[in-house]
């Protein structure tokens, strides 16, 4: 369901190693400006911007969350925690070579195809 097809296998491994900072805040510049034209590069850089902008927003609420005695604990770590867990999967989906969307938020498109 999440997967991508249409990408070329050579371009995945030519750039698997350049896309993956994308998922790590402002980062997702990198492959931007290292492979412009890798269709591979632009999919992870397109979800790394779409992942940074709900980590802004998510880590506002968490913060906010944070005021509200014990259960706002607990919904702020809940938050960090899926924030880390979004990385990861980010970061070990472009190493792999792979093009997954993100959950929910994935099918946004920011950068032009």
């Amino acid at each position: 369901m999440n997967d991508i097809t249409h990408f070329d296998i050579a371009d995945c491994e030519k750039n698997k190693y350049i896309a993956w900072p994308a998922y790590l805040g402002i980062l997702f510049l990198i492959p931007l400006i290292i492979a412009p034209t890798s269709s591979f590069a632009r999919f992870h850089t397109n979800q790394g911007i779409v992942y940074f902008i709900f980590s802004l927003i998510a880590g506002t609420a968490a913060i906010a969350v944070m005021r509200i005695p014990v259960l706002g604990t607990y919904c702020s770590l809940a938050i960090f925690i899926l924030l880390a867990v979004m990385t990861l999967y980010g970061v070990i989906t472009a190493v792999s070579g792979k093009t997954k969307r993100f959950p929910i938020i994935g099918h946004i498109q920011i950068l032009p195809k």
